[in-house]
């Protein structure tokens, strides 16, 4: 803390070549901190930081806990951006990648923003009902499990049944029809997350389902029916014929 012409005060902070005249700038480069951390490349991360780092200050990339040791990073000043690129480790939506440094900045994790843009699945996913059973059937990019919950008319949680991963990425469950048919159901998933202490933790989440065709009310959860049961068709529907629009001139 100095004094030094019309300033009253001026601050110098280890590890930084320049003088300070704010302290809420000095408070700021003490507790400096990773805004958010992307992936839209499988070999590059990019992550912006709230203020340049010290001196001496070291960054690391960290898959599920292990440091990752076939990477490169520089930082570009002028966009506080830190840049991790040549990344030759494989990486699943699944793993928890994280970003730690030597001194100060807490650890982030990277989210999969762009990364996983080019998957693709041909099969069938939400509700297909066959003769005796309903199949169930949903994608999740970054869930490591999932619940299928079935509720009553009354919005009362009767049954919960964990769904099986047939293959990367896709959960799947078949129940007997007579024991869900024309109930309610969510989905809940489980998803691993670095709190905002820097520290893992296991997050669940109950969502519809986005495949879904009728669901209640509000919207708020899904209606198991099959739509092409014939004792939902009214008197007639089978034979019903459009009659033919012109188009106007």
């Amino acid at each position: 803390n100095l004094s030094f012409g019309n300033n009253k005060n001026l601050y110098v902070f280890y590890g930084v070549n320049e003088i300070f005249t704010k302290l809420e700038d000095v408070i700021n480069l003490m507790n400096p901190k990773i805004e958010i951390a992307l992936m839209d490349e499988m070999d590059k991360v990019n992550a912006f930081l709230s203020d340049l780092p010290i001196i001496e200050t070291e960054f690391y990339l960290y898959k599920n806990s292990v440091l990752v040791k076939e990477c490169k990073y520089k930082i570009i000043k002028s966009m506080k951006l830190l840049e991790f690129y040549d990344i030759k480790e494989a990486i699943s939506s699944k793993d928890i990648i994280e970003i730690r440094s030597s001194c100060t900045y807490k650890p982030i994790q990277v989210k999969f923003r762009n990364a996983f843009n080019d998957f693709k699945y041909d099969g069938d996913l939400g509700v297909n009902f066959y003769r005796d059973k309903i199949q169930f059937s949903i994608f999740t990019l970054t869930g490591f499990k999932v619940e299928l919950l079935i509720y009553d008319k009354n919005d009362v949680l009767i049954s919960t049944y964990e769904m099986k991963e047939i293959e990367e990425n896709i959960y799947r469950i078949d129940l007997d029809k007579d024991e869900v048919y024309k109930k309610f159901y969510l989905y809940r998933i489980y998803k691993k997350e670095i709190n905002r202490e820097g520290l893992l933790e296991v997050i669940s989440k109950e969502v519809i389902d986005p495949y879904a065709k009728v669901v209640n009310l509000n919207g708020e959860k899904n209606y198991i029916i099959d739509l092409n049961d014939s004792k939902l068709k009214p008197a007639g529907w089978d034979n019903y014929k459009l009659e033919e629009t012109k188009t106007p001139i």
